[in-house]
C-alpha cells in the first residue's frame, strides 16, 4: 500500500508534529510506502535547527529522532512550495535531507496515487 501524510502543523503545536513520522516509519517497517509533505506552518519543521531543538513533550525524544527514524525505514519527505510561501522561507533556510519541494498540483497526484492519505 501506498501512504501520504502531510503535516500542516508546525512547532508551535509540539504534540502534533511526530505522529506523521512515527505512521510512516510503522507503515514502511510492513513493506508499505510512505511519504511526509510539510505544508503551511509544517515547513517550518524543515527548518535548519527546528527539529534538533524541538521537545514533542518532557519525556519524550526531540522531533529529529522521529525524522530520523522515519527517514532510516525508507520514507520520503517533501516541503510544500505553498507552504514556503506562507512561512516566508526559501529553500537555503531547510535542512539538507529532504527529498524535494513541491506544488499542489504534484500533491494532489500523489494524493491520487495513494491508498490512504491523512492530514495533520
Amino acid at each position: 500500500m501506498k501512504y501520504l501524510y502531510m503535516q500542516t502543523n508546525g512547532p508551535e503545536a509540539p504534540a502534533k508534529v511526530a505522529l506523521p513520522f512515527q505512521l510512516a516509519a510503522a507503515a514502511t517497517m510492513v513493506g508499505n510506502e510512505a511519504t511526509v509533505v510539510l505544508s503551511a506552518l509544517g515547513c517550518k519543521l524543515a527548518q535548519k535547527g527546528v527539529a534538533d531543538d524541538l521537545v514533542i513533550t518532557p519525556d519524550m525524544p526531540r522531533l529529529r529522532h522521529f525524522i530520523d527514524l522515519a527517514r532510516e525505514c525508507g520514507v520520503q519527505v517533501l516541503v510544500c512550495s505553498g507552504g514556503l510561501d506562507v512561512t516566508g522561507l526559501k529553500p537555503e533556510d531547510l535542512v539538507d535531507e529532504l527529498d524535494g519541494i513541491i506544488g499542489g498540483m504534484t500533491f494532489n497526484e500523489m494524493a491520487g496515487e495513494s491508498d490512504v492519505v491523512m492530514i495533520f
